[in-house]
């Protein structure tokens, strides 16, 4: 790579902590992970003007996962980028690309499983329909492995990294060695009373696989998180 490409975080509001999607600044510009339903119009554009940049430039849309506030904004973004951009998303999580209900079909079998509560579809159900801003079908599915190339010399590699969910996955600039892994990495796991993963043994696993084998020099994560001493 001839020069370092620019990475621009991205806050949206969204619960405690809000959420992060970042900007690669590429000849085939990126984003990663989209928010919620406002998050395109809210958060993005205003931050890309700022920095001389335009939504409609946006070629590629990274999703690390398919939690409803990483993918919520997707369809919006989408459709602001005049249908340019490429969707991509690992196929274990694109059915909650692609339907709602398959939201509220994930929780009941995975996360419900640890809530207990007897609400927790319903809440779902009204979540998916509060801050998705469309069902889509992705433009490229991927498994692990593949390289995307974001124009001139700059790629992208993909990573597996279950756990968080089956489908989470890391993006890792390569050559700089800058890596998105969404909520794969996590400060406060399930202190807010939502578990951190779907499967305890491959989060960890993949906690190992990041550490040992991707090493990372600087490390993305899907929400700006506090300290632990505040």
């Amino acid at each position: 790579m001839a020069s370092e490409v620019k990475i621009h975080p991205i806050v949206s509001p969204w619960g405690r902590f809000g959420l992060y999607t970042f900007f690669i600044d590429a000849p085939e510009p990126a984003i990663v992970d989209t928010g919620i339903a406002s998050s395109p119009a809210e958060g993005m554009a205003p931050a890309l003007e700022a920095l001389g940049r335009r939504i409609e430039d946006i070629r590629w849309i990274l999703l690390t996962h398919g939690h409803i506030d990483h993918i919520g904004g997707a369809h919006a973004l989408w459709e602001a980028t005049g249908r340019k951009a490429k969707v991509v998303i690992h196929e274990a999580d694109a059915p909650l690309l692609r339907s709602r209900q398959a939201h509220v079909d994930d929780y009941l079998g995975a996360r419900g499983t640890y809530l207990g509560d007897p609400e927790g579809a319903a809440k779902v159900a009204a979540a998916t329909q509060a801050v998705i801003s469309g069902e889509m079908e992705p433009t490229v599915l991927v498994r692990g492995g593949e390289t995307l190339s974001l124009g001139g010399d700059v790629t992208v590699s993909v990573h597996s990294i279950p756990g968080h969910t089956p489908g989470s996955v890391a993006y890792v600039l390569d050559g700089q060695d800058d890596v998105f892994v969404g909520d794969a990495v996590q400060v406060h796991g399930a202190a807010n009373g939502f578990p951190g993963y779907s499967d305890p043994e491959a989060y960890r696993t993949s906690l190992r696989y990041l550490r040992e084998q991707i090493r990372p020099r600087h490390l993305y994560l899907g929400h700006p998180y506090r300290r632990a001493d505040g």
